[in-house]
């Protein structure tokens, strides 16, 4: 298929559903619902097409898939319970879909999303020839072993200090306490996962092929132990943040450049992996003295999320990040018939966070209140009021709609698709830039997320690790003039 083909095909369809986005009345459509589902399938198995062609192969724990598989999740897996008849019982109505008269507009604004990815993804991939065919002087500092020495120390030591601080955390529970050891837990997330980045740097651009053994062999013990310590711990306390972005930060390149797993062992991994994060989930919310056996035994009699449903339901594993859509459909509700636009609001705190204090210095500069601190808290306020039990959360497409409406979903996603094309493209060849090359393993490591949260809230784990690398690398460089132990 020529590329003016594709360029014409999503182009077509998108303007059409921004025409459908305005033309259609508030009463639920259910023609428009199946239109959308075709469309959502057809342009994935397009995609998928598209990708061999450029690949020469699918790889299916990619970014990009991974990516879009939740992306699906969040925005579309309500879409084809309602088509087929699965309800949600009277009282979730209004919870989930905020209203009846929001539900096109919902479908419309979540297919636009998807396929402004794929067209990002695409443009890129059709004028990209590549990198600088230099690599930059820290990719070359990273690529000597001994660099991240002084990186490790520093990580065990802040990991140690959080324990010590963190009473709370410490003794299993899931809430960290505020104040400075959640400053040291934030670094040493970030740090931790730059030593990963700059380990699997040199894995990637040594190595043309490497067994598992020789892989985390190459990683080191050192990392190793304090990144599964991490994710056991994380298991034990019940949170399922760090066990999924760490595993695929760990071997998220082994699977992508290295051993590229059929499709039936993903599928069989997905099903597992998202019933055993399922009863973590639960387990979190448990309040037992018990132990591990003691909240596995509660876990296991609590009630169902499929009794939400006037009906059983499939794909029970993850109604719970469906039941995300909710937060899409409370925007679209309330922004613009009751409030404004925000016009970039909640993108440019993102970006003030990347500075300590920058948030709530933003938030102050601003005269805003809490329910401004971040989309996620301005939804739960939309749904909630101003005394809300618990966080609702945001997703990505809702986080682009309060500031940009449509426009900013197609505008945002289509500008993700790009540079996520540019991504792994580096990951199919060697890596050149230290800086992409942590924006696509972080990115990678927070693929399946990422529809459950914004577009930039990671971003700061790229720009605080490139610092933390670049001053790393200075300090060193300092040393090594005056004849340290890391001289030749």
């Amino acid at each position: 298929m020529k590329i003016k083909f594709f360029y014409i095909l999503y182009s077509l369809i998108i303007v059409l559903e921004f025409y459908f986005l305005f033309s259609y009345s508030s009463e639920l459509n259910y023609y428009h619902i199946y239109r959308v589902l075709i469309f959502l399938i057809g342009f994935s198995v397009i995609f998928l097409i598209k990708v061999k062609q450029i690949n020469s192969r699918i790889v299916w724990i990619s970014p990009s898939i991974l990516l879009l598989f939740g992306y699906a999740v969040v925005h579309f897996q309500m879409f084809f319970y309602l088509t087929f008849g699965i309800d949600l019982k009277n009282h979730l109505f209004d919870f989930v879909w905020a209203s009846s008269s929001v539900i096109n507009k919902s479908a419309s604004i979540s297919l636009i999303g998807f396929l402004a990815f794929q067209f990002g993804y695409f443009s890129s991939s059709n004028n990209f020839v590549g990198h600088s065919k230099n690599k930059s002087f820290l990719v070359k500092f990273y690529e000597k072993r001994g660099s991240d020495i002084i990186l490790i120390c520093t990580t065990y030591a802040l990991y140690f200090l959080f324990l010590f601080i963190d009473d709370s955390y410490r003794g299993g529970s899931y809430q960290l306490e505020e104040g400075i050891g959640g400053y040291f837990f934030l670094i040493f997330n970030i740090m931790l996962t730059a030593i990963i980045c700059i380990k699997l740097l040199r894995i990637h651009n040594t190595f043309d092929s490497i067994d598992l053994i020789s892989y985390i062999n190459e990683i080191g013990l050192p990392v190793v132990i304090i990144s599964f310590w991490h994710i056991l711990f994380s298991l034990y306390i019940g949170d399922r943040g760090p066990v999924i972005s760490y595993s695929l930060l760990l071997f998220g390149l082994f699977f992508f450049k290295y051993f590229n797993l059929r499709f039936i062992f993903l599928i069989l991994i997905v099903i597992f992996g998202a019933t055993f994060l399922t009863i973590v989930g639960k387990a979190r919310r448990v309040q037992s003295n018990g132990g591990i056996i003691a909240k596995y035994n509660e876990v296991t009699s609590q009630e169902s999320l499929s009794n939400r449903f006037e009906t059983s339901v499939p794909l029970e594993q993850t109604v719970e990040l469906a039941l995300s859509i909710r937060c899409l459909n409370h925007a679209i509700l309330n922004v613009p018939s009751d409030f404004s636009f925000k016009y970039g609001f909640f993108q440019i705190k993102q970006l003030f966070s990347i500075i300590p204090g920058g948030s709530s210095f933003f938030l102050k500069l601003t005269d805003k209140g809490y329910i401004y601190d971040g989309s996620a808290n301005y939804i739960t306020y939309l749904i909630q009021g101003e005394n809300p039990l618990y966080g609702d959360g945001t997703t990505v497409a809702a986080d682009l709609y309060l500031d940009f409406g449509a426009v900013g979903v197609f505008a945002g996603m289509f500008v993700f698709g790009f540079l996520i094309y540019r991504g792994e493209f580096i990951l199919f060849n060697n890596s050149k830039s230290l800086f992409y090359w942590l924006f696509i393993l972080i990115y990678f490591s927070f693929s399946l997320y990422i529809a459950r949260s914004s577009l930039l809230f990671n971003f700061k784990i790229v720009i605080i690790g490139y610092l933390i690398l670049y001053v790393n690398y200075i300090v060193i460089l300092f040393n090594e003039k005056k004849g340290s132990i890391f001289s030749k």
